[in-house]
């Protein structure tokens, strides 16, 4: 079955700084008529760009320890039918160096994919389903939250409302939509922040398949990037079982930059 145009999970966005938009004084956002599920898509569609360059610090940070820094730099891009690609690389420390992450979600293809590059061994493998509850790098980022997945893959009620910040949120809960999804997914359910006045996505909470929470993310220090798009430039995410925390920086951006046709291609995993 063809997948629907409602790309990319609420999740993956915030985490990345990739996708946290609005469209200021549009008529209906936020309105009580919209179901959860409308204002997860018109979420969803308020954020894109075409394409991204991040400079990011990781800050992986465990009660009584030092914290270790890791730094990155994230490509992003949506091409002109829609498909949606990723790719991470590390460039410090030396022990992680070069381990790069690709994930790309074609048109018409029932599921993205991912590929990991491990310098050491130089050799790069796809990573499936067992993969997706593992952490990426040791921090407090799975790769399912790496992963590409259509807004409907979830499906969201509205629970109540909450200030934060100042400001006015829907609370919205999802749970998988698709069998598929139910199974593959570490997730039984995840709770959605959203702001009242802009759609912008600014609180989440992710529930283990027996519904017990796991993790909590929360975004800080807003920037507006563009005419309609606006982005979180940190990003903290606490595993509530293993009291630790990462803590995800963004240091520098280029917004719809021009990349090179050959930056999402798995031969490229490797590096120049």
């Amino acid at each position: 079955m063809e997948r629907s145009q409602n790309r990319g999970t609420a999740t993956r966005r915030l985490l990345l700084g990739s996708a946290l938009a609005l469209v200021l004084g549009t008529p209906g956002i936020g309105a009580a008529a919209d179901s959860a599920q409308d204002l997860m898509r018109k979420s969803d569609k308020l954020h894109r760009l075409k394409s991204e360059q991040l400079h990011i610090t990781l800050s992986l940070e465990e009660q009584g320890g030092t914290p270790r820094k890791l730094s990155l730099e994230s490509l992003y891009q949506t091409d002109a039918d829609g498909a949606e690609k990723l790719r991470m690389r590390f460039d410090a420390p030396a022990d992680v160096k070069g381990t790069t992450l690709l994930s790309v979600d074609p048109v018409g293809e029932p599921e993205a994919e991912q590929w990991l590059y491990l310098p050491a061994f130089r050799k790069t493998r796809q990573l499936g389903a067992s993969d997706l509850k593992d952490r990426f790098v040791n921090s407090d980022l799975w790769y399912e939250d790496l992963k590409q997945r259509d807004v409907d893959d979830f499906a969201y009620t509205l629970t109540g409302t909450e200030k934060l910040g100042g400001a006015d949120c829907h609370v919205v809960e999802g749970k998988p939509a698709r069998e598929s999804v139910a199974k593959d997914s570490p997730y039984g359910k995840v709770q959605v922040w959203l702001r009242k006045d802009n759609l912008m996505q600014v609180r989440m909470r992710y529930f283990d398949k027996q519904l017990q929470p796991v993790k909590s993310l929360e975004g800080s220090k807003l920037t507006k990037v563009s005419d309609t798009a606006w982005r979180t430039d940190v990003m903290t995410i606490v595993d509530l079982k293993r009291k630790h925390r990462t803590v995800v920086t963004v240091d520098s951006r280029q917004v719809n930059p021009t990349l090179p046709a050959d930056t999402f291609s798995r031969h490229a995993l490797a590096g120049p």
